[in-house]
């Protein structure tokens, strides 16, 4: 019976602790000893989550809508619209590349770039085309076929357009001199090469400048083209360090390689700005050096390009001078100019002793007159003192002398000592100047060797043309 009863208060004690809230209760009856055990264990309540606060409400009592996001733009197309004015003018120099980097536009700050409607330029694409026009007779595509949209989009002045191609594209027997460029004219459905354009064979690119847009490519003639073509080479800048102020030098090889003469027009740019420009007239085959200086007045690497090839020049700056110093003050001591005081003395102290010798040999002589007169016995003559040494004037004047010749030789001393020391800091400015001097004519030296290879080279490749030509 009391197991009953223990069992009743286990089960009503753990139905009143499980309903609730914070408590576990278990609990259980011994068997033999007939007592109950209830425990009763305290947990944390699980606070609720916080309620999800409302969309923020501002003044009108209406949550806020953003923007719909930008549309994305497709592949090749750059967004322009910031950066030109209404009225279609570029506010700084852009550069845009293809996505493959194979083609590149560059519009200078100014550029007037109009829509074939006539309205600003939002955005510029450079798309390879997948099915491009064939090439004309005696002529290869190399690379892609790009075309440069919005179509008909109109330029002034013209664009700078720059293609990069790969060397082993081109086919065997054709020189990267024969390359061009050319333009698809789609009203007479035919490929037209420009007649103005400059290759660089060093960095493998070629450049021209277009006034609109249209599909472009790079051809590669069996012959070489009938107008005239230029090619640059051998961009020399010297120095390449310089001083803020001092003047750097750079000169570039441009070549007609076309068939006929014309003409181009060379453009320094310097950190993207255009800096000089020289227009070059050319024979067929023929080629000359151009020459661009600058000068700058800030510290800094300086990027430059001169048609289509790239290099660069550093200005140091000037290295902030010590305080000057004033020069050491030398003070050299000067005797004091040897006193005739001795000599003076002498001769006045023998004067007064000869005047006193005379006028003791007076007062003598008178005495023993009178005394042999009043007094006929003989008197002994007094034996008068001995006179004084005379002064040596020739021991005085072997002193002076001494002395004299003493303060010479000091003299003497101290100005060689000033001349020696003056010449050796004009030694010192004589080496430092020849230093520089042989600087200067070791660049010198060194810009003359690279020219005379490039002489070298540019005679060599007239040899083999014209062995060609002969041969042909």
């Amino acid at each position: 019976m009391r197991r009953i009863v223990y069992a009743l208060i286990i089960i009503t004690v753990l139905a009143l602790f499980t309903v609730l809230p914070g408590y576990v209760v278990t609990g259980g009856v011994s068997n033999g000893s007939q007592s109950a055990t209830v425990t009763v264990i305290a947990r944390p309540a699980i606070a609720p989550p916080p309620p999800i606060p409302p969309p923020p409400v501002y003044g009108g009592g209406e949550p806020i809508k953003l923007p719909p996001p930008a549309p994305l733009l497709p592949p090749g197309t750059t967004d322009v619209s910031d950066l030109v004015t209404p009225a279609g003018v570029f506010t700084q120099r852009v550069i845009i590349n293809s996505a493959d980097g194979m083609s590149q536009l560059i519009f200078d700050e100014g550029v007037l770039g109009l829509t074939e409607d006539r309205n600003p330029l939002s955005e510029i694409s450079i798309i390879p085309m997948e099915d491009p026009p064939p090439p004309p007779e005696d002529y290869y595509i190399i690379g892609q076929v790009y075309d440069f949209r919005p179509d008909g989009a109109i330029f002034d002045p013209p664009i700078t357009i720059t293609f990069t191609y790969d060397e082993s594209l081109i086919p065997e027997g054709v020189a990267e001199e024969n390359l061009v460029i050319a333009r698809w004219d789609a009203a007479s459905g035919q490929w037209v090469p420009l007649e103005v354009f400059i290759i660089a064979p060093e960095i493998n690119t070629i450049t021209a400048l277009v006034s609109h847009f249209t599909p472009f490519a790079i051809l590669a003639c069996i012959r070489p083209p009938a107008f005239a073509a230029f090619a640059a080479s051998d961009l020399l800048i010297f120095p390449t360090e310089v001083d803020i102020g001092e003047t750097v030098d750079i000169i570039i090889l441009v070549a007609n390689i076309g068939g006929q003469s014309g003409s181009y027009e060379v453009t320094l740019i310097v950190n993207g700005v255009v800096e000089a420009s020289k227009e070059v007239t050319l024979a067929a085959g023929g080629s000359e050096l151009v020459s661009f200086s600058t000068i700058k007045n800030t510290a800094g690497t300086y990027s430059l390009e001169v048609a289509g090839l790239t290099g660069s020049f550093t200005v140091k700056g000037k290295p902030v001078a010590p305080p000057s110093l004033p020069p050491p003050t030398v003070t050299i001591p000067i005797p004091p100019p040897p006193s005739n005081l001795p000599i003076i003395g002498g001769i006045i102290a023998a004067v007064l002793l000869a005047m006193a010798g005379l006028i003791y040999s007076f007062l003598i002589h008178r005495r023993y007159k009178y005394a042999a007169i009043t007094y006929p016995v003989e008197v002994e003559r007094p034996v008068a003192p001995p006179l004084p040494k005379p002064i040596s004037y020739p021991a005085v004047i072997g002193k002076g002398t001494a002395t004299l010749a003493a303060v010479i030789v000091r003299r003497v001393r101290l100005l060689v000592k000033v001349i020696v020391r003056a010449t050796v800091t004009v030694a010192t400015v004589i080496v430092g100047r020849f230093r520089i001097l042989v600087s200067k004519w070791e660049v010198i030296g060194r810009s003359t060797v690279t020219l005379a290879a490039t002489i070298v080279r540019r005679v060599r490749l007239l040899v083999s043309k014209w062995k060609s030509k002969k041969s042909g």
